[in-house]
């Protein structure tokens, strides 16, 4: 077996090489052809990937510079050169968030969304983003990060189901796609979302984004505070040029929550605008003919009705004391001269 294998391959050689220097020529065109397809492939990948580059390149926000948030934001109205507004348009209908003109504040309940259109006027050539950001109302708390509470801030909970790791902390959502999500609570960074400012539909003037918070004001995270919801409008280079702020709170019942503050408010109003009096002092009597018995020194202050009454009975139960005492006295006086005169 051994020998007929030495006699078979050295067949196979030869014949392979008689027939490549028989059909050398071809084979070499052959190689060349596959040489020049091969190249094309590889270009026409090349031009692909450069092409697939720039289109998700006009698609994606870019990093903006600086991406974080102050550690304090100004909460004062902007409108800037371009008239920047933020408007929230309430519904009979809406049961799950509420926006009081009169207090400025959005009351939602969680993981609820609530529309918020977006208008400028004089649009520039270059690209313009909004930042939106939350913040601590109280001057005690405004460098403090916002972010979710331990019970939601875990790779089970559904609002960061298919999200990355570095959103999980987020409480407020942005329903736009390009929305990029900066900050980190870890290093004491306030957390905002980026999104970029679209071109408004045909026949419609603003442009229309969906929010979302998914933490209530009184989960550990927040810690029942009163939070400022800051949008800001910037450019590439982060520079400024709108900004608009309201208050926020999160509950469960948000319908009795705004009633509930608009009244207390109304309350605060009306009893700031009673102006206070001075206790008055009784002075002569407006009777003619009747000098009053007042003196220069003597000082009477007015009291309410009630402290009256209440003295008026103090001093009659004390007087009736008084009476009960003096017969019980009398009688006593009474009986010992009786019994004196028996004895």
């Amino acid at each position: 077996m051994t020998g007929s294998q030495d006699v078979f391959f050295p067949n196979i050689i030869a014949d392979n090489e008689a027939l490549i220097a028989e059909l050398g020529s071809e084979i070499n065109f052959l190689d060349n052809e596959f040489r020049n397809i091969h190249h094309d492939i590889l270009v026409h990948d090349q031009v692909e990937d450069i092409e697939t580059k720039d289109i998700k390149l006009l698609y994606q926000a870019p990093n903006l510079l600086p991406i974080l948030a102050a550690n304090y934001l100004s909460i004062e109205e902007y409108l800037g050169p371009y008239n920047f507004e933020v408007c929230i348009h309430p519904t009979p209908s809406s049961s799950s968030w509420y926006f009081s003109s009169s207090l400025n504040k959005i009351f939602l309940d969680v993981k609820q969304n609530i529309p918020i259109d977006f208008k400028i006027d004089n649009r520039p050539d270059k690209a313009l983003y909004i930042r939106s950001t939350l913040q601590y109302s109280s001057q005690n708390y405004l460098k403090e990060p916002i972010c979710r509470c331990i019970q939601h801030n875990f790779r089970g909970e559904p609002t960061n189901k298919d999200l990355p790791e570095h959103v999980w902390n987020h409480v407020v959502r942005c329903g736009n796609e390009l929305s990029q999500y900066v900050g980190d609570t870890t290093i004491n960074q306030k957390l905002s979302v980026i999104f970029p400012l679209g071109m408004p539909q045909a026949g419609s003037e603003s442009v229309r984004e969906l929010f979302q918070f998914v933490c209530l004001s009184t989960c550990v995270g927040i810690k029942r505070r009163e939070l400022d919801l800051i949008f800001t409008l910037e450019d590439e280079e982060a520079a400024i040029f709108g900004r608009k702020s309201m208050k926020v709170k999160v509950c469960a019942c948000p319908k009795r929550d705004m009633e509930k503050e608009e009244t207390k408010m109304m309350k605060g109003s009306a009893s700031a605008t009673i102006p206070k009096t001075k206790k008055r002092k009784i002075g002569q009597s407006s009777s003619a003919g009747k000098p009053s018995t007042q003196t220069a020194n003597e000082d009477f202050t007015l009291y309410n009705l009630s402290e009256v009454i209440f003295l008026r009975e103090l001093y009659s139960f004390r007087d009736g004391i008084f009476n009960f005492n003096m017969q019980i006295a009398v009688a006593n006086h009474d009986l010992f001269k009786k019994r004196k005169t028996f004895y």
